[in-house]
């Protein structure tokens, strides 16, 4: 009989790498509670939402400019040369449009990126690297007694958020990104 021994990976040993393999919701996450809750009120999650409804409201706006054009030009039964003059009409219009989801994509890339660097920046200058590492559970970890200690159940410590709300708002707000992987949630 043959057995697949599948061994864990060793825990990175920079806060950066251990965000890129991880995510940054589950680094977040598996950080101690304390310094999760110190993290969230220096780096509310709320700023890349709003971000985010900006550049949706944006994106909304230029769609509606578009089409309002094309109903336009259909409505009058223009034909191609009417309508390329229509289109030459509305593109100062349009450009404006079109540069505020040009912003407000950069705005939200921006903000997506500080909070990111600035998880890193909480993790390292904290000495939190192996004890993320450790509390994640992707990784071959050769704990302390206090290391275990801080891991069990016992100690309400483990096992996700328990304080402060839950992480259901917690997401991505512009998708998939490098680094950001997620784990079987809705949200």
């Amino acid at each position: 009989m043959d057995f697949e021994i599948h061994e864990q990976p060793q825990p990175p040993s920079t806060a950066r790498e251990l965000v890129d393999q991880l995510g940054m919701e589950a680094a977040r996450e598996a950080m101690p509670p304390a310094a999760q809750q110190a993290f969230d009120q220096a780096n509310p999650w709320r700023r890349i939402e709003r971000a985010h409804e900006r550049l949706t409201d944006a994106a909304e706006e230029l769609n509606a400019f578009d089409q309002d054009v094309a109903q336009a030009i259909t409505d009058r039964g223009y034909g191609p040369h009417e309508a390329q003059a229509v289109y030459n009409a509305t593109a100062p219009d349009r450009q404006q449009l079109a540069l505020g989801v040009q912003n407000a994509q950069q705005t939200a890339t921006e903000r997506l990126d500080t909070y990111r660097e600035n998880l890193i920046g909480h993790i390292q200058n904290n000495g939190l690297t192996q004890t993320v590492a450790a509390r994640s559970g992707q990784y071959s970890t050769s704990m302390s007694t206090a290391d275990a200690a801080f891991l069990t159940p016992g100690n309400n410590r483990g096992g996700g958020r328990d304080q402060g709300g839950g992480s259901s708002s917690r997401r991505n707000p512009l998708g998939h990104t490098s680094g950001n992987r997620r784990r079987g949630r809705t949200s």
